[in-house]
């Protein structure tokens, strides 16, 4: 069996959740909740490449980074086909927001039925990400609890936001929550490492964070005061 990797800066408490899982108890639907900036989404970036990888393994959690469905993850323009990912706000019951699911990407409800309605490529699982969750139109989050309802097989959804109160309570009791909590300046200054910021540009940047990665870089951009 090949090491397995899985690694998130401050996430230990949602690794050890998913660690204990066995193959046949995981979830159709996550909700990640917690600050911006604390790592959700890479998270969830993780466990899509760990459902995906083709390594044997005996649970959820662990990706080897060297198979061909590891492959798909490498770089920033990658595309696995069994991992959809779109970004955004979604508007819920927002009479000004804009049609669509979300306000920067024309993603509709229909769009996102169609998606779900997929068959797998490889011919096991698909995750689909759905980040910074907050607020969707009435169709969507009508096609959001259909799909809670009326799960696809082998469809594995993760939600992420930091705003959990502002969802539908019908959404929101359909899905697992798993907290996120803020990092410590250490952990944020090793995000930053980790991203190739210099030493002393990380650290002074890390003091000012308030434990988001986010507003770390913010600051690092010099858009600190607009936060």
């Amino acid at each position: 069996m090949s090491e397995l990797r899985f690694d998130v800066v401050g996430a230990a408490g949602p690794k050890r959740y998913f660690e204990a899982l066995a193959p046949e108890q995981l979830g159709h639907a996550y909700l990640f909740t917690g600050p911006s900036g604390v790592g959700k989404k890479t998270f969830a970036r993780r466990l899509a490449q760990s459902l995906l990888c083709l390594a044997p393994k005996a649970g959820v959690v662990g990706y080897d980074g060297t198979c061909a469905s590891c492959g798909l993850f490498r770089g920033e323009n990658s595309r696995h086909p069994d991992f959809i990912e779109h970004e955004g706000t979604l508007k819920i019951g927002d009479p000004n927001a804009r049609a669509g699911f979300y306000e920067s990407e024309q993603f509709s409800a229909r769009d996102l039925v169609h998606q779900l309605s997929m068959q797998s490529y490889s011919g096991g699982k698909r995750v689909l990400l759905l980040g910074d969750v907050a607020f969707a139109t009435h169709e969507a989050a009508n096609a959001l609890l259909k799909f809670l309802e009326e799960p696809p097989r082998g469809v594995v959804m993760v939600l992420t936001t930091a705003t959990p109160g502002r969802l539908l309570a019908t959404i929101r009791s359909r899905a697992i929550e798993v907290r996120f909590p803020i990092l410590s300046t250490a952990q944020v200054r090793e995000v930053l490492g980790i991203m190739h910021y210099g030493d002393a540009d990380a650290e002074a940047a890390a003091a000012l964070s308030d434990g988001s990665v986010d507003r770390a870089l913010a600051v690092l951009e010099g858009e600190e005061e607009s936060l």
